[in-house]
C-alpha cells in the first residue's frame, strides 16, 4: 500500500469517528426533547406577605351571667333593722299563705305596731313595699305610703273605700310571676325621695340608719 492510500484510509476513519460522535449527541438531544416536561415546582408553604402586619386576635367579651348579682337587689334582701322601733306585718290574701298560681289576683294587707324601742312621738310612719320577681325585676309597689300604727291597710284599697265613680275601674290586684317571688316592706321615719339612691349608699351610716324603723321580708311560691 502506497503512502497515498495509507493517508486516505486514515482520513476516512477519522471522518467516520467524528460522524459517530455527533450522531450520538443528536440522538440524545432528540430523546431529551421527546420526554414530557417536568411539573412546575409547587411550594408547600402558602404565599404570605411577611411585610404586612398581622390582624390582631379579637377576644369576644364574656357573656353576662343571668345570676350576676345586682347591688340594689342585694341591698334590699340583705337589709335588716336591729332594735326596730316598729314590727311590720304583711300578707297576701290571708296570713301564712305562701303558695299561689299565676292565675291568682291577690291583695296585699299590711300593718305596723310600735315596739319598746319607739320614741312615742312618731304619729305617722312611711311604708314602702318592694317586689323582686323570679327574673330579678325590681318593682316598688308602694312608695312612702303614710300610715298609722295598729291599723290594717290594703293594696289595692278595698272596694268599700272606693268612691262611687271608681266602681268601674280595672282590677288592680297584684299579679304574680311563676317561680319564687320576693317581697320586702320597709318603714321609715320620713319619706325617702329616691329609694334607688338610698339603697345605693351606705345604709350603715348613722344619718341613713336613723331613718329606718322596721322591715320584714316574705318569699312565696307561684305555679
Amino acid at each position: 500500500m502506497t503512502t497515498k492510500e495509507i493517508f486516505l484510509t486514515a482520513l476516512v476513519g477519522l471522518m467516520i469517528g467524528v460522524i459517530l460522535v455527533h450522531y450520538e449527541d443528536f440522538i440524545e438531544a432528540l430523546r431529551y426533547n421527546d420526554s414530557p416536561p417536568e411539573p412546575p415546582f409547587v411550594s408547600l408553604t402558602p404565599n404570605v406577605d411577611t411585610t404586612a402586619p398581622l390582624s390582631p386576635i379579637v377576644t369576644p367579651p364574656p357573656e353576662t351571667t343571668k345570676n350576676q348579682s345586682n347591688p340594689i337587689l342585694t341591698q334590699v334582701k340583705a337589709l335588716v333593722i336591729l332594735e326596730a322601733a316598729v314590727t311590720v306585718s304583711f300578707w297576701l290574701e290571708s296570713p301564712d299563705k305562701k303558695h299561689f298560681s299565676t292565675q291568682d289576683r291577690v291583695t296585699l294587707y299590711y300593718q305596723i305596731k310600735e315596739t319598746a324601742f319607739a320614741n312615742g312621738n312618731q304619729e305617722e310612719f312611711y311604708f314602702t313595699f318592694f317586689n323582686i320577681s323570679p327574673t330579678d325585676k325590681l318593682l316598688i309597689l308602694l312608695t312612702n305610703k303614710a300610715i298609722k300604727a295598729n291599723k290594717i291597710y290594703a293594696l289595692p284599697t278595698p272596694q268599700t273605700d272606693w268612691q262611687p265613680e271608681q266602681f268601674s275601674r280595672k282590677d288592680q290586684r297584684l299579679r304574680l310571676e311563676a317561680g319564687k317571688e320576693y317581697f320586702k316592706a320597709i318603714v321609715t321615719t320620713e319619706p325617702i325621695s329616691s329609694w334607688l339612691k338610698f339603697l345605693a349608699t351606705d345604709i350603715a351610716v348613722q344619718s341613713q340608719r336613723k331613718k329606718l324603723l322596721g322591715a320584714k321580708e316574705l318569699w312565696i311560691n307561684v305555679d
